[in-house]
């Protein structure tokens, strides 16, 4: 078995160093070993006790259990936790910072128990070290869990944390729930009137960089840096061929003729995320086509028109907007679990509102293709005696028309089919991205990008699937769930950062900072995004205690480069002040002026550029070069000119 790594989280690692100053040597060392062999075999933690059982030498397995004594402090904790709003919110979504580590540690707050002596633990094997063997594996077992979820340590210590999230409307995530529910749709009736004019949909921009600022650095579940190896795939598929660019080949027209014209129906015996559809065709002369939904994909992008059936139609956008999807990066991983194993499905990204509108719009357009079986009908009450009643109300199952699946089920199916099979496919023609590492983290690799499985029964890997899905929740945040404003205003000192809440009342629109959100609304829903575009904007995390921020020079050239044209595409509205409106995007013009009457040539040579007076202007204004040399002096990316900021760029 590979060699295991304890402590690679903050949390982790102060466990791991405060078991250390125990001062326990070889016996540490020899728990370690069972510890990383795979010993300990069953692991159980609930209120402040660990239990396993762990393989011996004289039985098959010996039972440990640690108890840990409750914090006292634990008010405290939750005192420090509800001052800090960001760090609510930051909780609720399933995190713990190190920030909040090292505050705990400053207030002199013990979360792990100082001397071995004050847990109580005990093993049922014949050695009577303390600790022995057992008790040692268990420790470091420990470890591990708190490593891939943190909260383990707090539930130890007879802390819940989900206990205050709930005041604040929110619950923690405890296990994974699926991404998307395949629900019935409305009745035929209701789908009428339906928009059968082409989708406008607006401007779907490349997300690659967006979705990899928004995780957090580093993730605990990983032996090397996992959002390095992420990032690197991302990169790497940045290739796929536009849908309009895509060459027709040959046959194309025919293969067109026959699917337009033919009734398009979605097989799918187990309709749930991470199942494998398939597409059946109906030809007008019944024959029968069956194609997998990615070998329909390929045939649809070489199409021209989107005239045939209405199946057909609806199957021509949708593959059209799987391949701008594809185009942009817009693709996100999200962990699912089938019995024991753990599985990492592809699905859209949806944080964009140009996506999530484009997506609203083709489940509107999806007409009843999958079947999700029929409506029991109403059945008659049977005459007779008891027993024949019985007996006919058991065969009594009288059935009405079919029902279907929603557009938005049928469009989730057949989308993270075809982004499933394209995530693989780039990743096995990629060799440089199947880094060399350690047996745990090729899996991972496998796992997210070549639709591997890992059975996580064991005590190892048990907490793996919610850390995955912790460190993947921000990617599934609704930006648009809420309406937020970030204001940037000039002052004497430079610019400052500030951000709202936006909500609609009788009287209008009430603005709310972000830093009374969780006050004024009793909840801390509405810090969800927020929080999460945190980890991209730094900044924010002092609007969580703070009504306005400082922005430095440098940090204010990236917010106007970058920031805010990010913030934008997440439908959050930006006001800039008047200074910096025209100064966006910058335009240097020379201008002059030919010194003596003449009529002007089509070409300058070397003497009629002696006879001109050249200037410099910058927008529709023109500087005079004492201005110029003032403003090249300053070696600054931002100054000041007149009434509004220059960038001056390297």
């Amino acid at each position: 078995m590979a060699q295991q790594n304890y402590g690679v989280s903050p949390w982790g690692k102060w466990f791991i160093d405060v078991l250390d100053g125990y001062g326990m040597g070889a016996r540490l060392d020899r728990g370690r070993s069972y510890a990383n062999t795979g010993k300990v075999l069953s692991l159980e933690i609930q209120d402040g006790k660990a239990t396993a059982k762990v393989k011996g030498h004289y039985r098959p397995s010996y039972k440990v259990e640690i108890v840990f004594p409750p914090l006292a402090e634990k008010e405290r904790v939750f005192a420090l936790i509800e001052e800090d709003p960001s760090l609510l919110a930051r909780i609720a979504a399933g995190e713990l910072p190190e920030e909040f580590l090292r505050k705990l540690q400053r207030e002199g707050i013990e979360l792990i128990p100082r001397r071995w002596k004050d847990m109580r633990r005990s093993c049922n094997c014949p050695d009577w070290g303390d600790p022995c063997k057992h008790m040692a594996a268990l420790y470091y077992v420990i470890a591990r869990e708190i490593d891939a979820d943190p909260h383990v340590l707090f539930r130890l210590r007879g802390l819940d944390l989900g206990e205050l999230t709930k005041r604040f409307g929110a619950s923690l995530n405890r296990e994974l729930a699926p991404p998307f529910a395949v629900e019935a749709g409305q009745a035929p009736a209701d789908l009428a009137g339906r928009s059968e004019s082409p989708p406008e949909w607006g401007d779907i921009p490349h997300c690659t960089e967006l979705i990899l600022s928004l995780l957090p650095p580093e993730p605990a579940f990983s032996t090397r840096n996992f959002a390095v190896a992420l990032g690197e795939f991302y990169h790497s598929t940045a290739r796929f061929v536009p849908w309009e660019d895509a060459d027709a080949g040959t046959g194309g027209d025919a293969g067109e003729r026959l699917f337009s014209r033919s009734r398009w129906t979605l097989e799918c015996p187990d309709p749930r995320p991470g199942a494998a559809p398939v597409l059946l065709r109906e030809g007008v002369t019944g024959d029968i086509g069956r194609y997998p939904v990615w070998e329909a994909f390929t045939r649809f992008r070489i199409f021209s028109s989107d005239d045939g059936t209405e199946n057909y139609t609806f199957l021509y956008y949708l593959f059209k907007f799987l391949g701008l999807i594809c185009t942009a990066g817009a693709y996100v991983p999200c962990p699912i679990m089938e019995g024991k194993d753990l599985r990492v499905i592809w699905l859209v990204f949806d944080g964009i509102p140009a996506i999530r509108e484009a997506l609203d719009d083709l489940a509107l357009r999806e007409s009843r293709m999958l079947s999700l079986g029929k409506t029991p009908g109403k059945r008659k009450k049977p005459a007779g005696t008891n027993a024949g009643r019985a007996k006919a109300e058991g065969k009594a199952k009288a059935e009405k028309g079919p029902v279907y699946a929603s557009g938005r089920s049928v469009v989730n199916l057949i989308a993270q089919a075809v982004l499933n099979e394209w995530i693989k496919r780039n990743y096995f023609s990629r060799g440089k991205v199947k880094q060399q590492g350690d047996a745990r983290f090729r899996a991972l690799l496998e796992l997210f990008f070549a639709d591997g499985k890992i059975n996580v029964s064991s005590p190892a890997l048990r907490s793996l699937p919610l850390s995955i899905s912790n460190w993947l929740a921000v990617l599934h945040v609704d930006f648009s769930a809420y309406r937020y404003r970030f204001t940037l205003k000039a002052g004497k000192g430079g610019f400052g950062l500030s951000m709202e809440l936006l909500v609609q009342g009788p009287e209008g629109t009430e603005k709310i900072p972000l830093k009374d959100v969780a006050k004024k609304t009793g909840s801390i829903a509405a810090l969800k995004a927020p929080t999460a575009l945190s980890n991209y904007l730094p900044e924010l995390r002092g609007l969580f205690t703070k009504a306005r921020v400082s922005l430095s020079e440098e940090r204010l050239v990236g917010f106007l480069d970058d920031a805010a044209d990010l913030i934008a595409r997440l439908g959050i509205e930006v006001v800039f002040p008047k200074e910096l409106h025209r100064e966006l995007k910058p335009r240097l013009v020379l201008k002059g002026e030919a010194k003596k009457a003449g009529s002007l040539v089509s070409y300058l040579n070397l003497d009629s550029l002696l006879e001109w007076s050249w200037e410099v202007a910058i927008g529709d204004e023109v500087l005079s070069a004492e201005e110029f040399a003032a403003l090249a002096a300053q070696k600054k990316a931002l100054v000041r000119f007149r009434d509004k900021y220059i960038r001056l760029d390297p």
